[in-house]
């Protein structure tokens, strides 16, 4: 739920300024905690055929949908990160921050549902054609 995030995430970024004193950096960690479940609004425009926000988001439409996309919870995406982190060592506690957002997304999503191991990884994914029985051990994601 995004509540959830939402408040974790400000919690750590909170635990990240005191110890980095980088309010970017806190800030990044935020925005990669809490905004990765944007990619949730792509899916439920897919399953609705229509861009609109309805209150069914909320109400676990990927069981229906039989599909989930989530494009930006991805562990390539958290690789991607990493490798511009050292491209970039000037700004590398910027692509820090923003990876350890991320990957502390995802391990509370692996916390909260029931998840294949692989299920973050989007080639797995993709090769599974985005069927949420492959992805997901329960369809209440």
């Amino acid at each position: 739920m995004p509540q959830y995030h939402f408040i974790a995430s400000i919690i750590f970024a909170t635990i990240l300024f005191h110890f980095t004193k980088s309010p970017e950096a806190a800030f990044f960690f935020f925005i990669s905690g809490f905004a990765l479940d944007a990619d949730h609004l792509v899916d439920f425009w897919l399953y609705r055929k229509k861009i609109t926000i309805d209150r069914e988001i909320f109400q676990h439409f990927h069981g229906r949908f039989g599909r989930i996309y989530l494009f930006l919870h991805s562990f390539e995406l958290v690789a991607l990160i990493i490798t511009l982190s050292f491209l970039n060592l000037q700004n590398m506690i910027l692509f820090a921050a923003l990876a350890l957002g991320l990957i502390f997304h995802l391990a509370l999503d692996f916390v909260s549902y029931d998840l294949h191991p692989l299920s973050y990884f989007l080639t797995y994914r993709i090769f599974r054609r985005f069927d949420i029985k492959c992805i997901c051990r329960s369809a209440e994601i």
